[in-house]
């Protein structure tokens, strides 16, 4: 086996660009709005995970999220803020 050949670098090349590709097809995003039930009005700087994942976010001024390049299958998200139930 020649090293460093055209074709082997071309075949390592094109397999490290698709590999991300794979892996986006399995994945997807959740995004929603956070809303303090009490008072009626979106929660800004809220902090959202995903339990058994290293992903986090916070809301916007609006209350909004989105996690993005989440594994298919079930997930468990919690929104936390500071004086409120998770």
């Amino acid at each position: 086996m020649k090293p460093n050949t055209p074709v082997t670098f071309l075949t390592v090349w094109i397999a490290l660009r698709l590999t991300p590709l794979a892996r986006a097809a399995d994945s997807g995003a959740i995004e929603g709005r956070v809303l303090n039930a009490s008072s009626g009005t979106y929660v800004k700087n809220a902090r959202i995970t995903l339990k058994n994942f290293t992903l986090e976010t916070f809301t916007d001024e609006n209350g909004e999220y989105r996690l993005g390049g989440i594994p298919s299958g079930e997930v468990s998200i919690t929104a936390f803020y500071t004086g409120l139930v998770p």
